[in-house]
C-alpha cells in the first residue's frame, strides 16, 4: 500500500446533535468509514475552498478587464462628443460666413436692379443702351476698386471697350 494510503494521525473531536448519525448514514452510502467519510468531506471542502478563491480571482479580472473596457469607451465617446461639438462649431461658423456672403449679395442684386430701374427710365425704349449701360454700371459695381490705379483703370476699360465692340463680331481690329 503506498505511503499516502496508510492512515496517517488520529484526530478526535466533539460534534453537536445528530452529527454522528449523518455521518454514518454517508459513510454506509459510500462505503466508507466514519473517519474516511470525515476525512473526505474535509478534503471536499478545502478543495471547494481553493476552487472558489480561484473563481472569486478570475471574477475579479474580468470584472476589472470590463471596467478597463468601459473606461476606454467612456474616453473614446467623451473624444468623439468633443469633436462632434468642435465641428459644430466650425459649421457655425461658416454658416455665419456663408450668411454674411448671402447678404452682401443680396444688397448688391438690390443695387443692381435699382441702377436697372434708373437706367431703364433715362434711357426710355433703346433697349441696346439700356443693355450697355446695365453692363457698364454692373462693371463698376462689381469692381469698387477699378480706378485704384492705371492698370485697374485700363482692365475696366478693356471689358467695357468689349461690349461696345464685341470681338466675336467685330473681330480684334477695333
Amino acid at each position: 500500500m503506498p505511503e499516502a494510503e496508510k492512515k496517517g494521525r488520529n484526530f478526535t473531536f466533539r460534534s453537536r446533535g445528530d452529527m454522528h448519525e449523518r455521518l454514518s448514514e454517508a459513510a454506509a452510502a459510500t462505503g466508507r468509514s466514519i473517519s474516511e467519510e470525515i476525512e473526505a468531506r474535509l478534503a471536499q471542502s478545502f478543495e471547494a475552498e481553493s476552487k472558489m478563491a480561484a473563481f472569486r480571482q478570475e471574477w475579479e479580472q474580468r470584472i476589472q478587464d470590463q471596467r478597463e473596457v468601459a473606461e476606454q469607451i467612456r474616453k473614446d465617446l467623451n473624444a468623439s462628443k468633443a469633436e462632434v461639438q468642435e465641428l459644430n462649431e466650425q459649421a457655425k461658423v461658416q454658416m455665419a460666413e456663408q450668411s454674411a456672403v448671402l447678404r452682401s449679395l443680396e444688397r448688391d442684386l438690390d443695387r443692381y436692379a435699382a441702377s436697372a430701374n434708373v437706367i431703364d427710365a433715362l434711357m426710355g425704349e433703346n433697349e441696346a443702351s439700356r443693355d450697355l449701360i446695365r453692363r457698364i454700371s454692373f462693371e463698376l459695381m462689381s469692381n469698387p476698386e477699378w480706378d485704384g490705379n492705371e492698370a485697374d483703370r485700363k482692365a475696366i476699360a478693356d471689358r467695357i471697350h468689349s461690349y461696345i465692340y464685341p470681338p466675336e463680331i467685330f473681330g480684334s481690329r477695333i
